[in-house]
């Protein structure tokens, strides 16, 4: 079948853990023999040009803080003006607009997917033209940004509960209005249930391929997009309560945007910036560190630390909806015990060598990803 895949950014960068879902999902797609056109923005700073076939509505900030002052408050307008989080304001404009509608119009297509709840301001155009739809849904966004707005104060707690309802109504209203839900995590699923058809797709890394001949560099790595609100607090959490109980000898690498004031605050860290090759940072580890924090959504940064071959050290909530992970991944559920695994770990003779549990666990993982991707496709157009 032909599908219409409408995302917020154009994913082939995997810059983020949500652009490593989006791309998994359409790789699935695509291997299921769909013939899928993808529409999105460029994230600016950007180089690569997106696949052919991929349409681009043009470059934009993801992350707030790169936006600048001027284009934070348009954004910011027009939620409070049409009623929508920002978070899906930031990515409407009148170009996707009428890129949208143009290729709904076209009546080529037999599926759209609206990937990430933040488009769910576009689904009025497909109920328009009777064009079936479903939601793709990384997490359950209404949890995030409440759990944000329960840490927070002031101006910023109460736009953080703005969000957190908005984007719960838009959650609700795609999930209901369309033909269900593909979650990332069985929990969310059990959360979208109760508006209608929900499928849980477990997503799986962004490695496509097993390391091959990476010799071991650092005793522990840690990488993330540390620019959201949710990693960075986890990261903040091990350096500053996990660190500090590691032996000087103990080498730390960190990867990944946003990071650039680790150095200075803590030493003995060394941050890495972005790594244009994130498979071969994670291998040369003896040991990758995930800690998590949160209650929705699947840790994708848990999934390719698996997928390195490294030994794992997570907190419980990164790996949330992982029933029954490799022997590879330790899990640890207090900063006493996860300084503890990693020095243990660090010195081990396994860690010298990929854990063949992990990388078989994530092949496993990719081809039930694909047959239930495959699964639900069909499934969204065919039944009643």
């Amino acid at each position: 079948m032909e599908i219409l895949f409408l995302s917020t950014v154009l994913p082939h960068g995997r810059v983020a853990g949500g652009e490593i879902g989006t791309h998994a999902v359409l790789d699935a797609l695509a291997a299921a023999g769909h013939e899928v056109t993808v529409v999105g923005y460029r994230r600016a700073g950007e180089d690569r040009p997106p696949p052919s076939g991929w349409i681009e509505i043009g470059t934009r900030p993801i992350e707030t803080e790169r936006a600048g002052r001027l284009r934070a408050s348009a954004w910011m307008c027009s939620a409070l003006v049409r009623g929508l989080p920002y978070s899906a304001a930031k990515y409407r404009s009148r170009a996707y607009l009428r890129t949208a509608r143009a290729l709904i119009r076209s009546e080529r297509y037999d599926l759209a997917v609206v990937d990430h709840a933040q488009m769910g301001w576009v689904a009025p155009e497909l109920e328009r033209r009777d064009l079936p739809f479903v939601l793709s849904s990384h997490n359950v966004e209404e949890q995030l940004y409440a759990e944000q707005a329960d840490g927070a104060r002031g101006a910023r707690r109460r736009l953080l509960r703005r969000e957190a309802r908005l984007i719960g109504r838009l959650e609700e209203r795609v999930a209901r209005a369309g033909r269900g839900v593909w979650s990332h995590a069985q929990a969310d699923t059990a959360h979208f249930g109760r508006f209608g058809r929900a499928w849980t797709i477990p997503v799986h890394s962004g490695f496509t391929q097993p390391p091959n001949g990476v010799r071991k560099q650092c005793d522990v790595a840690l990488m993330g997009t540390w620019t959201w609100d949710a990693t960075r607090a986890a990261l903040e959490w091990f350096l500053e309560r996990v660190h500090p109980q590691l032996p000087p000898e103990v080498t730390v690498e960190v990867a990944g945007r946003g990071g650039d004031w680790i150095d200075r605050a803590h030493p003995g860290v060394r941050y890495r910036g972005f790594v244009r090759d994130p498979l071969a940072f994670l291998a040369a580890a003896r040991v990758v560190a995930v800690p998590g924090v949160g209650r929705t959504g699947v840790q994708i940064k848990t999934l390719d630390a698996i997928a390195s071959g490294a030994q794992v050290v997570a907190s419980p909530a990164a790996v949330r909806d992982l029933a029954s992970p490799p022997t590879s991944v330790h899990v640890a559920n207090t900063p006493e015990d996860f300084a503890r695994e990693l020095q243990r770990l660090a010195a081990a003779p396994d860690s010298l060598v990929p854990s063949r549990a992990g990388l078989e666990w994530t092949r496993e993982r990719r081809e039930h990803f694909q047959h239930a991707v495959a699964a639900a496709a069909t499934a969204a157009v065919t039944e009643p």
